[in-house]
């Protein structure tokens, strides 16, 4: 691997740290009597385009800009599903900091989903099969919700000890 690429995936990995979301997204079942679906998805939002842009252009994917009446500014948004989304991950996970456990969890999904549909081709997918993707869900949403403020402080270097008191 080149060493620009490990500096690309540093940097993917700090606009996904702050400005990204790692989800398990559940849909509704398409017809009566089906199951509902997930599927796994990175996505990065931003008001300042500039490092959509280079998302794009390194690892592909479109862009949506979004104008909400609300906002001053436009939204921009970019995401990465299924595979792609863990061929990103798997790169990127050791840069990232606060989020690699999420990214490992949506790793462990996707893995499991894949075997799982491999041998199940079906609308309607066993209860057992379902309650796992729940379950992969649940972590991921109470990753999502977890912050730890010593351990945020303990791994971040600060150069104003005042800072550090807090």
């Amino acid at each position: 691997m080149k060493y620009r690429n490990y500096a690309y995936y540093a940097y993917t990995a700090g606009v996904i740290d702050c400005d990204g979301c790692i989800t398990i997204q559940k849909q509704s079942p398409r017809k009566v009597g089906w199951s509902p679906s997930y599927g796994l998805y990175v996505e990065v939002t931003q008001t300042d385009g500039r490092a959509i842009d280079f998302l794009v252009g390194f690892w592909g994917g479109r862009y949506y800009k979004y104008n909400y009446s609300s906002q001053k500014q436009p939204i921009y948004k970019w995401r990465r599903y299924g595979d792609d989304a863990v061929d990103l991950l798997k790169k990127v996970s050791p840069f990232l900091r606060y989020k690699q456990e999420q990214a490992q969890v949506a790793i462990e999904f996707r893995l499991f989903q894949k075997r799982f549909l491999k041998i199940h081709r079906a609308a309607r997918l066993p209860q057992d099969a379902l309650d796992r993707f729940e379950e992969y869900k649940q972590r991921l949403s109470t990753l999502h919700h977890t912050f730890e403020a010593a351990k945020a402080l303990a791994t971040t270097k600060r150069d104003n000890s005042s800072e550090e008191e807090k």
